[in-house]
């Protein structure tokens, strides 16, 4: 008899991501992450998969976690990132090693003094390029070498004994903490030769993930080289000369550009980026630019109301959301790409001369990660639904599934399945969600509700896996979720239809799912629970400061006040500019002020749980703050639950631990008021 799952049930997923084919497409390597020792820690191998017999082992055996798997062009080696803990409190340290796929250990390729990662195979499958950072006034000779412990001592003191000092107006981000002077530059190793790896580029700013033309010559890569980067939302596509290091600007300061892809014959870049006209609410398109200065680009996808790359969220799921790759077709006529529509994620291709698209792979799931062999005769992918946390498929004129991974727990528990429901939402516009119905449900009984929100807002729940909303199922709740508008996946307007309109129509939207649910005949309106992260707490704490109709919530890494949110996120000035218009607070204190929940804080009557984490820069702890200390003053029923060591992403890929206790934490303040 199969038994409902229950908070423990996190540290016995095994986790899949990052999935390459070989070449030849007779191969297939993916990170497996499971949660193992005393505090139940990630942990990350490699694993390969024969395609045709369908046998896959363990490949590497690192201490902590191996990542970043990438077949060399040749499909003789794999180069790929591991991660070792250095003891005595020193922290972590990451460099890239190969390992010969005719077999042999695994031998270390760099020794970079501040790490390396992100490994991009040269052409001719002789050389690496990787990212590692580089100080204001690192030599070179140290920068090629590991740091002493010595000088991880010295560094150490150094940071408790003397200030940060800053003058830069970027100059913190959630999951890396403050900024050091260190800059992220590309580098070159050659794998055989005795040579010293090479830095490819240098200046006060961050180079993005670099992708080799097809002669091996030059390396196309995202960044802002101006003065004035920290006040702009550009981000350009730059080519360097390997040999030189001299580079140009390909987009020419045109946009927001993020991912580079070289045609066959070297001569185009495909982009993916927006030209920045609805701020972060634009949809990202795939482009066509010469590889010229200043370039003029063609947008491909025009005519595809729909963004490049996967907005499906997850709380199963390694490293966030899926990559953002393309692939070009051999012959230089195909580009293919994933693209969410309607909270599923697919493989769509585009005709580059017509800019035709079409799809490719579809289904109620979600392609989370995706890579093809060099033909483009196979396409092997992550998969992810309602009922299965992630598993390694095969589509090679039929599709067949290479992995079951979780099936010894998946063959113990009972899962909900989603029902999906389509209702009127504010203006009469079709509004997409789904329910998952309580374990046991039986027809004529009432249950009560839980309505989830999703954070962004401009990303998309859907097709894939809420160990989350399993458990509310579980505990035999109706667990509602939905895409009101603001949402991903639903074209340009749907996606921009919530700025300068928080708490407006979305909220109207996020009612009327509830009162479609109600109508179904079988929720308890009495007891509706109503639950969300980031911006889905900022909608969770506006819900109920406009209405009682809920009998608890909780609410996660959430915003109450958006004058303060202004100066203390991570993202503050630009997410407010985007989603509010060009506000401040020094000029727009009352227009901040009547959007934000604190204002309307004393019409709060709901039982709810705040959860926050200590290190949270996107959301800081003083939001949370705010909010329950007025509720505590004005003797509403509330409880603060602070989690240590943990940032913005905790609900999704923070400590395991902090994950299970936080189940229980909220399934304990839901049975208090729903029963």
């Amino acid at each position: 008899m199969k038994r409902k799952m229950v908070p423990e049930d996190l540290y016995k997923l095994k986790l899949v991501s990052d999935v390459q084919m070989s070449p030849c497409g007779s191969w297939v390597v993916y990170v497996k992450t499971v949660f193992a020792g005393e505090e139940n820690e990630e942990q990350s191998h490699i694993w390969i998969l024969d395609v045709e017999s369908g046998e896959e082992k363990q490949y590497t055996y690192g201490p902590k976690s191996d990542s970043q798997p990438r077949f060399s062009p040749d499909g003789r080696y794999l180069a790929f990132v591991r991660q070792v803990s250095l003891g005595n409190g020193q922290g972590e340290d990451r460099q890239i090693w190969l390992i010969s796929l005719a077999g042999g250990e695994a031998y270390q390729l760099t020794s970079m003094r501040y790490g390396a990662s992100m490994p991009v195979w040269a052409p001719d499958s002789q050389s690496l390029a990787f990212l590692s950072q580089v100080g204001l006034d690192d030599e070179y000779e140290k920068l090629i070498k590991p740091m002493s412990e010595q000088d991880r001592k010295e560094e150490k003191k150094k940071k408790q004994n003397e200030a940060w000092v800053t003058r830069d107006l970027r100059y913190k981000f959630d999951t890396s903490g403050l900024f050091s002077e260190k800059r992220m530059q590309i580098w070159v190793v050659h794998i055989k030769e005795k040579d010293k790896p090479k830095q490819v580029t240098n200046g006060q700013w961050n180079k993005g993930v670099p992708s080799w033309s097809p002669d091996g010559k030059r390396l196309a890569f995202a960044g802002n080289d101006s003065t004035q980067a920290d006040y702009e939302r550009i981000s350009d596509i730059y080519v360097v000369d390997v040999d030189t290091t001299e580079y140009f600007s390909v987009t020419g300061r045109s946009g927001a550009f993020y991912h580079a892809s070289w045609s066959p014959d070297g001569k185009t870049l495909g982009v993916i980026g927006h030209t920045n006209e609805y701020y972060g609410a634009t949809l990202l398109k795939l482009w066509l630019f010469p590889v010229l200065l200043n370039s003029e680009g063609r947008l491909l996808t025009a005519d595809f109301d729909r963004g490049i790359g996967n907005v499906v969220g997850s709380d199963t799921r390694p490293g966030g959301f899926g990559s953002f790759d393309i692939f070009w077709s051999p012959q230089g006529d195909t580009i293919y790409f994933t693209a969410s529509d309607q909270g599923a994620n697919h493989l769509f291709r585009v005709n580059i001369s017509t800019g035709e698209v079409n799809r490719l792979i579809d289904g109620k799931r979600e392609l989370y990660s995706v890579s093809m062999d060099a033909k483009r005769e196979k396409i092997v992918a992550a998969v992810s639904s309602i009922t299965l946390p992630g598993d390694i498929f095969l589509f090679a004129g039929s599709e067949r599934r290479l992995t079951e991974v979780n099936q010894e727990i998946l063959d113990e528990l009972e899962l909900a399945d989603a029902e999906e429901i389509t209702f009127k939402g504010a203006d009469g516009w079709d509004i997409q969600g789904w329910l998952l119905k309580p374990i046991g449900f039986e027809g004529g009984k009432k249950y009560p509700l839980v309505l989830e929100i999703h954070g962004g807002p401009h990303t998309a729940y859907g097709y894939s896996f809420y160990q989350e909303m399993q458990l509310l199922a579980a505990e035999g709740y109706v667990v509602l979720f939905t895409n009101p508008r603001g949402s991903d996946s639903y074209g340009q307007l749907f996606n921009q239809a919530c700025q300068k309109d928080y708490g407006g129509k979305d909220y109207e939207d996020l009612m009327k799912a509830v009162d479609y649910t109600i109508s179904l005949g079988y929720v308890d309106e009495t007891k509706l629970g109503v639950t969300g992260g980031s911006y889905g707490g900022f909608m969770t704490n506006w819900i109920v400061s406009q209405t009682d109709r809920f009998a608890v919530a909780v609410t996660h890494r959430s915003i109450s006040n958006w004058v303060t949110f202004y100066g203390v996120s991570d993202i503050g000035p630009w997410f407010t500019d985007s989603e509010h218009g060009e506000l401040t607070p020094w000029e727009n204190l009352d227009e901040l002020w009547n959007i934000s929940p604190m204002k309307y804080v004393d019409k709060v009557t709901t039982p709810i749980q705040i959860c926050h984490s200590e290190n949270d820069l996107r959301c800081p702890m003083e939001q949370a703050e705010q909010f329950y200390t007025a509720l505590k003053i004005l003797k509403r029923e509330t409880e603060f639950v602070r989690h240590p060591r943990s940032n913005h992403e905790l609900t999704r890929s923070g400590p395991a631990i902090l994950r299970v206790d936080r189940f229980h934490k909220n399934l304990e303040w839901y049975r208090r008021y729903l029963g």
